[in-house]
C-alpha cells in the first residue's frame, strides 16, 4: 500500500519542488530554502534504499572531499571547550551534508530540467535585483539606507553579489544558442549594470571571473597560443593599474604651501594642526576650523548634535570637517552655508568625502583609496578592517597551527587575541578571519585547512577534466570568495555552495 502511493514518480515530483524551494530561497527567504531542504529529507528518508544509496555514494567522487571537511567539524568537538557555539556552527553548517547527499542519491538527470532550474535561479536573481535597485531609488517601499551595503534588502550584500555574478554566467552559457538567448543578453547586462552600481567589490571580482573566463575558453577552443597570450597580456594590464592605484593611494603628493588663516569673516578664530591625517591629495584635513560657527550653523540644519554621532556611529564632527575638506572649503560657518542638502544628509549617513556620493564601483575605489592613504584607523573601513582579521588570524594560527582551537572557539580565540594585541578595531568590528581559508586553519589547524583546499581545488579539477565551463565558473566564483570572506559561516553561503556544488553532480557523472 505505502509503495503504490510514494511512487518513484511521486517522489520525483516532490524532489523538484524542494529543489524549486531552495532554487528560489537562496536570493529572497531563509524560511524557503530551510523548507526546500525539508522536503528534499523527506523524499531522501520515504525512497530510501540501503544498496542504491552506497552505490551513488561509491560512483560521486567529489562527495569524499566534502564529507572529510564536514566531518572534521564533528572531530574538533574533541578539543572544544564551548559548544554552545559549535552546536550553533554545525547548524548553520547542515546543508553543507544534506545537500549533497540528496543529490548524490537522486541527482536531476534531465538536462531540460537543470536548465529549466536555472533559469528560475536567474529570473528569481534578476527580480531581487530589480527590487533592492527601485527601492534604493525610493520608488517603491519606505527604506533608509545608510550605505549601499543596506541595498541588499533579502540576505547578505556580499552573498548576493556572488549570486549576481553566477546569474550572469548563466545568462552567457546555459542559453547561449537557444530561443532565449536575446532575453539572457538583456538579462546579463542588467545584471552586469546592478554588479557596477551596488559597489559590491568581491562581487565585481566575481563577474570579471564570469566574463574573463569565458572569453579565454571561447578563444581557447580555436587558438591556445592566442588564449594563453591574452592571459598574459591581462595580468599584465592588472598588475600595472593594480600597481599604479596602490601607489596613487599610498605615496602622497609634494607638500605645497598652504595659507592658514587666523579669522573667520566674523572674527572668529581658526583652529590649525598641521600634523593631523592627509588627504588624497597629502595636505592636512585638520586645519582652517572654526568650531564655534560650525556647531551653530549645522544646529540649525540637522536634529543630530554636532557633538554626537553620525549614523555609521562615527564622530559626527569629523565626518563634517573630513567632508567640507574634500571639497575645497575652510571649515567655517560661511563655507557651511555652500553645503547642499544632499551633503547634509550625506553627512548625517556618515560618508566623509564628497565622490563617495557618486554611484557605482569608481566610488567604491575611492573609497578603498582613502582608506589605503588614512590606514591609522581601521574601524568602519572594510578593506583596513580585513588586514586586522588576517593579522589576527595569523597569530591564532601561529600557536595552534596543528590541530586547531576546535569549531566552537573560534570566536572565543578571536576575542582573547585581540585583547592580547590591544586592537584599536572596537567591539562590534571585532570580527573572524573574512577568509574561508584561514578560518579552517583556525578551527581545523593544517590538516583541516589541506582538507578544505582539497575540497574546493578537486572540484575545479574534476569538472575542468569534464570540460563543463559553468560548474568551473560556479567554482572559481567561491574560491574567489573565500579570500575575502567567510563564505560558508552563513545559512545564505553555506546552501549556495552546497547547492551547486551538488546540483551538477550528473553533469560530471556522465
Amino acid at each position: 500500500m505505502f509503495q503504490k502511493l510514494v511512487t518513484q514518480q511521486r517522489l520525483t515530483s516532490i524532489h523538484y519542488l524542494g529543489t524549486l524551494l531552495v532554487v528560489i530561497g537562496m536570493s529572497s527567504s531563509k524560511v524557503l530554502m530551510s523548507l526546500g531542504t525539508m522536503v528534499l529529507a523527506l523524499v531522501f528518508v520515504l525512497g530510501f534504499q540501503l544498496k542504491t544509496t552506497i552505490t551513488a555514494f561509491r560512483a560521486n567522487k567529489l562527495l569524499v572531499p566534502l564529507l572529510a571537511f564536514v566531518f572534521i567539524h564533528l572531530i574538533s568537538l574533541a578539543w572544544t571547550s564551548d559548544f554552545t557555539y559549535a552546536a550553533d556552527d554545525l547548524r548553520i553548517k547542515v546543508p553543507l551534508l544534506l545537500l549533497p547527499v540528496f543529490f548524490t542519491v537522486r541527482p536531476i538527470q534531465k538536462a531540460t530540467i537543470q536548465t529549466l532550474f536555472l533559469g528560475l535561479f536567474v529570473l528569481t536573481v534578476v527580480a531581487i535585483s530589480g527590487y533592492n535597485f527601485l527601492a534604493y531609488q525610493g520608488i517603491i517601499g519606505n527604506y533608509t539606507y545608510i550605505d549601499f551595503r543596506e541595498m541588499s534588502l533579502f540576505g547578505s550584500h556580499i552573498r548576493f553579489g556572488l549570486m549576481v555574478a553566477f546569474a550572469a554566467a548563466i545568462c552567457l552559457t546555459t542559453f547561449k544558442n537557444t530561443r532565449w538567448q536575446t532575453l539572457a543578453i538583456l538579462l546579463f547586462c542588467w545584471l552586469s549594470f546592478y554588479t557596477y552600481y551596488s559597489q559590491v567589490f568581491s562581487g565585481f571580482i566575481a563577474w570579471l571571473i564570469v566574463v574573463f573566463s569565458i572569453g579565454f575558453y571561447s578563444i581557447y577552443k580555436k587558438s591556445k597560443t592566442t588564449a594563453f597570450l591574452s592571459v598574459i597580456l591581462l595580468l599584465i594590464t592588472v598588475i600595472s593599474f593594480s600597481s599604479f592605484f596602490i601607489l596613487k593611494s599610498t605615496q602622497l603628493s609634494p607638500a605645497k604651501k598652504q595659507h592658514y588663516h587666523t579669522q573667520t569673516s566674523k572674527g572668529n578664530h581658526y583652529f590649525h594642526d598641521t600634523l593631523s591625517e592627509k588627504n588624497e591629495h597629502g595636505y592636512p584635513i585638520m586645519v582652517n576650523i572654526c568650531e564655534v560657527e560650525l556647531r551653530e550653523e549645522w544646529s540649525k540644519v540637522s536634529k543630530i548634535s554636532y557633538d554626537g554621532q553620525d549614523l555609521k556611529h562615527q564622530f559626527l564632527k569629523n565626518t563634517l570637517i573630513r567632508f567640507m575638506d574634500s571639497k575645497n572649503l575652510k571649515k567655517d560657518g560661511e563655507h557651511f552655508k555652500q553645503l547642499s542638502k544632499s551633503d547634509i544628509k550625506a553627512i548625517e549617513k556618515g560618508i566623509a568625502n564628497v565622490n563617495d556620493q557618486n554611484i557605482g564601483l569608481l566610488s567604491r575605489l575611492n573609497g578603498l583609496n582613502y582608506q589605503l592613504t588614512n590606514s591609522s584607523d581601521p574601524n568602519g573601513h572594510s578593506l583596513l578592517q580585513r588586514f586586522e582579521f588576517w593579522k589576527t588570524s595569523l597569530q591564532i594560527i601561529k600557536d595552534n597551527w596543528l590541530i586547531g582551537v576546535g569549531v566552537g572557539d573560534v570566536q572565543e580565540a578571536f576575542r582573547r587575541q585581540y585583547k592580547i594585541n590591544q586592537t584599536i578595531l572596537t567591539k562590534e568590528h571585532q570580527l573572524r578571519a573574512h577568509n574561508s581559508f584561514l578560518t579552517s586553519w583556525v578551527s581545523f589547524g593544517i590538516i583541516g585547512c589541506l582538507i578544505f583546499c582539497w575540497m574546493v581545488c578537486y572540484y575545479l579539477y574534476y569538472y575542468t577534466s569534464k570540460k563543463e565551463i559553468l560548474p568551473i565558473l560556479f567554482g572559481l566564483i567561491l574560491i574567489s570568495s573565500f579570500f575575502f570572506e567567510d563564505t560558508l559561516e552563513t545559512q545564505m553561503g553555506v546552501t549556495l555552495f552546497a547547492f551547486f556544488y551538488s546540483f551538477f553532480f550528473e553533469r560530471g557523472q556522465k
